[in-house]
């Protein structure tokens, strides 16, 4: 549903403004996941709905726990709204019953809020109101001020489905709420589970990188490059790509985690593969076939202690 809707604002919007528009609606989509305080995120996300929209002017409104009293928590050029005692106070009413609001409404100049509504718009101007709800409760109320003609979406449809469409952003605004909401009340087990899962996905994942490295060494097995200078290229470059991973090769003689080499060997005018490795009687050398062995893989070990 929202796609279509954005289908049929983009139709209504000139060809060279789509890219920039697209841009601002993906901006003010990823807001919620920014490290933006609260106040910070209510100011960026108004003003970049403002611009998405086309309004005039915008307010993100937050009530009490009885919803007896607004507070304007983040505006842009509310004063375009002109209002005096008289419209004030009906604005005032507009906004409370905002608040029962389920989904976003488009208001026309003038008109009552719903059928059989008592509080009109008071203004001259078109009036989105969309309500933030988090868990069932609506937490905070969005106006958007279009103005008498709309500079986007010149027919009653396009203006109605406006109200659809602020629903979907709008769903955008209380994730970033409820996210800051929870970063300072935040409890350990859940976020330590979180963590545990993700380490578990990275792990899984290193070890399908690990096998796909390890068959593409396996398929070098019983290659020689010609001379020691190439042979040792080739080892260095391998140690290179399993050092960028974390990874090592396995000793085929003592099943250690050992760093491939290529050294001079005897007569051998291209050296002899070997496993260089530490254990606990120091650094040893184990292998030496002249071609490049089959290898397996395994982790990188943890650093050693200096002395050990």
């Amino acid at each position: 549903m929202a796609r279509e809707i954005l289908d049929s604002i983009l139709n209504d919007i000139a060809s060279d403004e789509k890219v920039v528009f697209q841009n601002q609606l993906q901006e003010l989509l990823n807001l919620a996941h920014q490290p933006l305080d609260l106040q910070h995120f209510l100011n960026d996300f108004l003003f970049r709905s403002c611009q998405l929209f086309a309004a005039n002017a915008g307010v993100i409104w937050f009530a009490d726990e009885a919803k007896s009293r607004l507070e304007a928590k983040a505006e842009v050029h509310i004063e375009h709204l002109l209002l005096d005692d008289e419209t004030h106070l009906a604005h005032d009413q507009l906004l409370r019953d905002g608040m029962s609001l389920t989904s976003s409404v488009v208001v026309k100049p003038f008109s009552a809020i719903a059928p059989q509504a008592t509080s009109c718009n008071p203004t001259d101007s078109f009036l989105v109101l969309g309500p933030v709800r988090i868990a069932n409760h609506t937490l905070a109320l969005v106006e958007l001020v279009l103005g008498p003609k709309p500079l986007r979406g010149q027919t009653t449809e396009l203006q109605t489905a406006y109200g659809r469409w602020l629903d979907y952003v709008l769903a955008s605004l209380s994730d970033g709420i409820e996210r800051r909401f929870l970063r300072a009340s935040a409890t350990l087990t859940p976020a330590l589970d979180r963590l545990r899962a993700v380490s578990d996905e990275v792990q899984d994942i290193q070890q399908m990188i690990l096998k796909r490295v390890e068959q593409s060494l396996q398929a070098f097995a019983g290659m020689n490059f010609g001379t020691l200078k190439s042979n040792q290229e080739f080892a260095n470059s391998v140690h290179a790509l399993l050092d960028r991973h974390g990874f090592r090769v396995i000793c085929p003689e003592c099943g250690a985690p050992a760093i491939l080499r290529c050294q001079k060997a005897g007569n051998s005018k291209s050296g002899a593969f070997v496993f260089d490795h530490y254990l606990e009687t120091g650094r040893t050398f184990h292998g030496g076939p002249s071609t490049f062995p089959n290898v397996k893989l395994t982790t990188k070990p943890p650093r050693r202690k200096r002395g050990s």
